[in-house]
C-alpha cells in the first residue's frame, strides 16, 4: 500500500493526511468520518486511476487502428496498382497478338491479289511502289525488271514475310517480359498463340524459298483452323476476367 499511501498523500496533503491516521488510531465517532472521508478520497483516486487506464488503453488501440489502417491502406494500394499493371500488360499482349495474327494471315493467305505494275505506267509505278516500304534498290529494280508483276510479288512476299516475323517476335518478346504480370495459364495460351503463328510463317517462308510446292505447306491451315480457337479462348477469358472483376468492384 506504500504505492497507494503516496498518492492519497499527493490528493489530501501531508498534513490532512497525519491527521486522518491519528483520528482512525485514536478509534471513536472522529474515526467513522475520517474512515468516510478516506473512502470517499479512495473512491476518487480509484476513478481516477481508472480513467487513466481507461485513456491509455484508447491511446494504444488508437494507435494500433491507425497502424492496422496504415498497413490496410497501403495492401490495397498495392492491390489496386498490380491490377492496373496487369490491366495494362493484358491489353497490350491482345493488341499485340492481334497485329502479329492479322500479319500473319494476310501474309499466308493463298488467295492474293495484286495489281500488274507491268501494265503500269513509268510514274504510276513509282507512285504505286511507293506504298510499299521497300528499299529505293528494290525499287529500281522492279521498275528495270524485264517481268516487273514476277519481281514485284517475290519482293512483296519477303517483304510481308519479315513484317509478319518482326511483330510475331515483337508479341512474343512482350509475352516472356511481362509474363509475371499475367496469370501463368493465360501466359501459356499467349505463347501457344505465337508458337502457332511462328510455325505458320516458318512453313511458308520455307515452302516458298525452296519451292516443295502448296500441297506440303500447311501454314494456312496453322493459321486459319489452328489458330482461331486459341484466339477465341483467350478473349472469352479476358472478358470474363475484366468484367467478373469490375462487377466485383461496383458490388
Amino acid at each position: 500500500m506504500a504505492g497507494v499511501d503516496g498518492e492519497f498523500v499527493g490528493v489530501m496533503g501531508e498534513s490532512a493526511w497525519s491527521f486522518l491516521v491519528s483520528i482512525l488510531g485514536a478509534g471513536g465517532g472522529g474515526a467513522v468520518v475520517a474512515y468516510l472521508i478516506m473512502k470517499t478520497i479512495g473512491a476518487k483516486w480509484l476513478d481516477a486511476q481508472f480513467n487513466t487506464k481507461l485513456e491509455s488503453f484508447r491511446h494504444d488501440k488508437a494507435k494500433e487502428l491507425e497502424r492496422l489502417r496504415s498497413e490496410i491502406n497501403g495492401a490495397l494500394k498495392a492491390t489496386v496498382r498490380l491490377q492496373e499493371r496487369e490491366f495494362e500488360v493484358l491489353s497490350e499482349a491482345w493488341h499485340l497478338m492481334n497485329v502479329s495474327y492479322g500479319a500473319a494471315q494476310s501474309h499466308i493467305n493463298p488467295f492474293q491479289q495484286y495489281q500488274d505494275v507491268g501494265k503500269m505506267s513509268l510514274d504510276l509505278q513509282k507512285e504505286y511502289l511507293d506504298k510499299f516500304d521497300f528499299l529505293p534498290a528494290i525499287k529500281q529494280e522492279i521498275l528495270e525488271s524485264p517481268k516487273p508483276l514476277d519481281t514485284f510479288i517475290e519482293n512483296l512476299f519477303w517483304l510481308r514475310n519479315n513484317e509478319a516475323n518482326k511483330a510475331n517476335s515483337e508479341f512474343n518478346n512482350f509475352i516472356y517480359k511481362n509474363e509475371i504480370f499475367i496469370e501463368e495459364p493465360l501466359a501459356k495460351q499467349f505463347k501457344s498463340v505465337s508458337k502457332k503463328i511462328g510455325s505458320a510463317l516458318i512453313s511458308r517462308g520455307s515452302n516458298h524459298e525452296y519451292g516443295t510446292g502448296r500441297k506440303e505447306d500447311d501454314s494456312w491451315g496453322t493459321i486459319n483452323k489452328e489458330c482461331p480457337p486459341l484466339v477465341e479462348s483467350l478473349g472469352v477469358e479476358l472478358r470474363e476476367k475484366f468484367f467478373t472483376r469490375s462487377s466485383a468492384l461496383a458490388g
